[in-house]
């Protein structure tokens, strides 16, 4: 928080902490006790549309866990994994599901782009779907 330039935050939009950028944007936070959320919003408000909003999600996993790959399993305390829930394991699903896929289509709902980022070393790469 000390290294970001805000004017100001609050609590908003669904029980997340909102932090209003200097500038423009806004990023929001929210957390639960099956994992959080990072949303940046380019205008500044809450708006979920395609041109304004962009999430990250994340999951909290405990015992057997899914690693990189949904078929490596791992024994893990705690962990805090992208989501990907009825995901099959294959990359090419990142994007293509109909429901959850990294498309701009699907921005909204498409909770699997954390992941995609995540299995490209947390970099966004060239065939990003934006």
């Amino acid at each position: 928080m000390p290294y970001l330039k805000y004017t100001r935050y609050d609590n908003c939009y669904e029980n997340a902490v909102c932090v209003y950028m200097a500038g423009s944007g806004m990023f929001a936070f929210r957390y639960d006790e099956n994992g959080g959320d990072f949303f940046y919003f380019v205008n500044g408000k809450p708006e979920l549309n395609t041109r304004n909003a962009f999430s990250f999600q994340f999951n909290k996993i405990s015992g057997n866990a899914i690693s990189g790959n949904a078929l490596e399993w791992r024994n893990v305390k705690t962990a805090v994994e992208p989501y990907v829930f009825e995901w099959n394991g294959r990359y090419e699903d990142l994007t293509n599901n109909s429901r959850r896929g990294c498309r701009k289509e699907n921005q909204i709902s498409g909770t699997y782009c954390t992941k995609l980022i995540q299995l490209n070393d947390w970099k966004i790469t060239k065939d990003y779907p934006w």
